[in-house]
């Protein structure tokens, strides 16, 4: 239990150094939830709707539609009816806030390169499975 206990302290502190490099890379008025919500909808090129893009990020529904009303106010996304369901909505990207996300993830390109640059090839990826797998212990 003791390990568990450091582990997700110092895991904390990793995401306090994460975010505050990608925080500064971020135009006023954007929050990083809201980069992080434009950077999946880049991928999902269909788009989304609230309640998968919720679980996606691990928050409640209503703290993703507070998320989502905000960059629509802004104009970064869309959302309108889901035409395959027709009672759900569906969120999607606008080319605004690709354009938005595209800038945020160039500013961020340096301070990334020079942090990968100091990290062994294989270790983005080995923690990346290792914390998909204690999320998924922590969530059950």
């Amino acid at each position: 239990e003791r390990s568990l206990y450091d582990l997700l302290v110092r895991l904390s502190g990793v995401e306090q150094l994460g975010r505050a490099r990608i925080e500064a890379a971020l135009p006023p008025g954007l929050t990083l939830a809201q980069l992080g919500v434009l950077g999946l909808l880049v991928k999902e090129e269909k788009g989304s709707g609230p309640l998968e893009l919720a679980r996606s990020f691990g928050v409640t529904k209503q703290t993703m539609t507070t998320t989502v009303a905000r960059l629509q106010r802004s104009g970064l996304v869309d959302v309108c009816r889901n035409p395959a369901d027709g009672r759900g909505k569906l969120v999607t990207i606008t080319w605004e806030g690709a354009a938005v996300q595209r800038s945020c993830m160039e500013r961020l390109g340096p301070s990334l390169a020079i942090t990968a640059d100091r990290m062994p090839l294989d270790l983005a990826d080995r923690l990346g499975r290792v914390l998909e797998e204690l999320e998924q212990i922590l969530a059950a």
